[in-house]
């Protein structure tokens, strides 16, 4: 998670100070994390696992390394 923070996060807002923030761009980032967290716990979309449950396996998986 630490080099999701580092690297990815500060890239998506690079800029974001400049912007007029709509609900449709909290989404957008929202999705791209969950695209992020489910790439690296191995989850897919066609698994059919909540969100939830994927952002409480992460979780655990962070704290393991």
């Amino acid at each position: 998670m630490k080099v999701y923070n580092v690297v990815v996060k500060t890239t998506q807002l690079y800029g974001s100070e400049t912007w007029v923030t709509m609900k449709r761009d909290m989404t957008g980032l929202e999705a791209a994390e969950l695209r992020f967290v489910r790439s690296v716990t191995g989850y897919t979309r066609l698994d059919k696992i909540r969100r939830e449950i994927v952002r409480k396996n992460w979780r655990s998986l962070e704290y393991k390394m």
